[in-house]
């Protein structure tokens, strides 16, 4: 968990600017951050009610000791938390690319884990079609990188896509990973 936080430290303010740009925090009660990680996005949500899911149970450990109790191990494909109640804001930053075909559609048709005023905010990499973007995704752990497109065809299979913002991460002024922040509301 600490060799994956300390990884990650410099593209954690690149990946949340379109979340941050886009949506008021102030506004969020309830707060599922799903793939949560060693509590990645934890810090922003410390005054909302939150519970963080992740697979894997170091990372939750890790989390635990640096924010508390507010986080479980569990799959995303198979969300058992019927006893936090709906959120405002379902949070899914980096995971996709780690969920198979089915996976993911298991987790994008729980529009009933958000309130009648909740939305999905997905951040995540996507596959472009050429470059050293598409080779870094390609060579990422996550074994399922998918184009742009099919990423927010899956996405809008459940929910309704408001915003849709294309970024990149870049580091010492290179291009690396093409990135994609999703807002949507349920499709119900």
């Amino acid at each position: 968990p600490r060799v994956y936080a300390l990884w990650q430290a410099p593209f954690v303010r690149q990946k949340l600017a379109p979340f941050l740009a886009h949506n008021r925090l102030d506004t969020m009660r309830r707060v599922l951050d799903v793939g949560c990680g060693p509590g990645t996005n934890a810090a922003l949500f410390l005054d909302k009610e939150y519970l963080g899911i992740d697979l894997d149970a170091g990372y939750v450990a890790e989390a635990q000791e640096r924010f508390g109790p507010r986080f479980r191990v569990g799959d995303a494909a198979h969300l058992d938390v019927a006893d936090f109640g709906a959120v405002d804001c379902l949070f899914v930053n980096s995971l996709t690319h780690h969920l198979d075909d089915a996976a993911l559609d298991r987790l994008l048709s729980r529009t009933d884990l958000v309130s009648d005023d909740g939305r999905l905010h997905l951040i995540d990499l996507h596959l472009p079609d050429r470059g050293i973007e598409r080779r870094l995704a390609l060579a990422d752990r996550g074994e399922h990188p998918r184009p742009l497109a099919d990423l927010r065809e899956r996405i809008e299979r459940y929910w309704v896509v408001d915003l849709a913002e294309p970024f990149t991460l870049r580091f010492a002024a290179v291009d690396l990973w093409a990135m994609v922040y999703f807002r949507a509301t349920p499709g119900r």
